[in-house]
């Protein structure tokens, strides 16, 4: 694929839905992202909804500004790279759009200073010497699969900017916890988790009744990269629920590192009501997830008082994962 641009334009004979305005918004080495150019009021993608080979016409007048020699020779770029000229123009906010059938440029000095000046030319043939070449390159389609570490199945909701996104399930089969309102108040409690491949974390969660803090480390290093509020869920009911929350900074994790997720209930309104939730790992230690992006390595807690907020956890355990701590992972 060479030679497209994000700002063409698409038609198609064929199928009405691509006559009707429709421009490349972005270009990946496999696919293009495309959107509404007409009838619209907010950037709108356009989704297949149907299967199959079809056949399209990519179009649109590329506009460079190209700088000579004194003798017209040698062009190089002068200014942006490029742009993909407008095929529709509004009289008015909202109007019906109409057709650009020319266009017209405006040079001119805006500093009313004497000394800039260049000069402008309308030549009949090429330039001379090396000829102008341009070409772009394209990345592959970032990931959008995004994956939980631990839940699988049950109810979840995420709070934040990632309210909207659906995660695959390729955690663990736990299908209910142990329970769901233990009072553990006074431990900072988690899981030690180990990524396979790159990629990022985008959201943390766990499952308890009342609500808290929660964090995520580094596995060599004590300092929280970020802390979060989880909501509660308000109920002691042993059927999953999780609670999560969209990272405000994703955080790059890469191939092989480890990290330590954390979660103190109470710390905020409730010192003394506990509520936390809590699952049997020992057979799932070490293992992989269905993707095989994510390792569960063992669960871990720490002591650190009723009033205290979340702590990185430092002792283990190999049979429970304290406070139903999960994470989700957008693998590179």
């Amino acid at each position: 694929m060479g030679n497209i641009f994000a700002g063409m334009y698409i038609s198609d004979t064929s199928n009405v839905s691509l006559t009707n305005g429709v421009f490349i918004g972005k270009v990946y080495t496999d696919s293009i992202t495309m959107y509404q150019e007409t009838g619209v009021s907010s950037l709108t993608e356009i989704t297949a909804s149907s299967s199959g080979n079809d056949t399209i016409t990519i179009s649109g007048y590329l506009y460079w500004t190209l700088a000579t020699t004194a003798t017209y020779s040698n062009p190089v770029i002068l200014g942006p790279p490029h742009t993909v000229l407008p095929r529709f123009h509004a009289d008015s906010a909202g109007g019906t759009p109409s057709s650009i059938t020319e266009w017209a440029f405006f040079i001119g000095d805006t500093t009313n200073a004497t000394s800039n000046t260049f000069e402008y030319d309308v030549r009949n043939e090429e330039p001379s010497g090396s000829a102008f070449s341009y070409s772009v390159s394209y990345d592959s389609k970032p990931s959008t699969n995004y994956e939980f570490a631990i839940n699988v199945g049950g109810t979840y909701a995420i709070s934040g900017s990632l309210s909207s996104i659906t995660p695959s399930s390729s955690g663990y089969p736990f299908t209910t916890q142990q329970s769901a309102n233990v009072g553990w108040q006074s431990y900072s409690m988690g899981a030690r988790i180990q990524f396979m491949t790159s990629g990022k974390v985008v959201a943390i969660g766990a499952q308890n009744r009342y609500g808290g803090q929660m964090a995520i480390y580094s596995d060599n290093n004590t300092t929280a990269i970020e802390t979060v509020t989880i909501l509660g869920t308000g109920s002691t009911s042993t059927t999953r629920n999780y609670k999560y929350t969209t990272l405000t900074n994703p955080v790059s994790v890469t191939a092989n590192s480890i990290y330590v997720i954390a979660f103190k209930n109470g710390y905020s309104g409730s010192p003394g009501s506990g509520g936390y939730a809590y699952h049997n790992i020992s057979a799932y230690d070490s293992t992989l997830t269905s993707s095989g992006n994510i390792k569960l390595i063992r669960g871990f807690f720490k002591y650190v008082g009723s009033s205290s907020g979340v702590v990185k956890p430092t002792s283990s355990s190999t049979t429970w994962n304290y406070g139903s701590t999960d994470l989700i992972f957008l693998p590179d």
